[in-house]
Formats: structure tokens, sequence, C-alpha cells
């Protein structure tokens, strides 16, 4: 089972995502983005054994960093955690 937690600020900000039959795709829109992640992933069932890949940008992966490894004791070799942006930031 694959969940995916995608966050935008504008419903017309969504990209399609290719379907597949074991994912299930939660859209978080109109909320401050990083903000709304992290309570999805707060309140995420997380079992033991799953693997986790998490992209966002570079503060809002910050918290949800420390709230999976830290928080939830989730063991560090079980996720990719990467902030791939920083707000603000235009790049060249």
């Amino acid at each position: 089972t694959v969940v995916v937690l995608a966050a935008a600020r504008h419903a017309d900000a969504r990209v399609d995502l290719p379907p597949h039959p074991a994912a299930t795709i939660e859209w978080l829109v109109g909320a401050e983005p990083g903000g709304a992640l992290l309570a999805a992933v707060v309140e995420t069932e997380i079992d033991d054994g799953t693997r986790l890949w998490v992209a966002a940008e570079a503060e809002d992966v910050q918290r949800i960093r420390r709230h999976l490894f830290e928080a939830r004791g989730v063991p560090r070799r079980h996720g990719t955690v990467r902030g791939y942006w920083k707000r603000g930031r235009v790049s060249s």
C-alpha cells in the first residue's frame, strides 16, 4: 500500500499523478502546505516496518523529520526525508 500526501495552496496547482491500484492520494488544498503536511503526517498511522519517502520545502521537512524520527521513533533507516527547495528562494 502506498499513501501519498500532497499539498497545494490552490486546487489548480494540483498535478495529475498516475493511478496505481495500491495507492491512495490525498491532496491537502488551501492550507499552508507545510503545516498541512505535518498535520497529515501526525494523523497518519505508521506501522512497524513502514518505509517512508518525504520531499518538500526545507523548513517543512525539518519539522516532519523531527516528528517521524524523534517523536514517533521511526528508525532512520526506514525513511528518506529531503528538503528540495527553500521558501522564498529562486533557483537560477
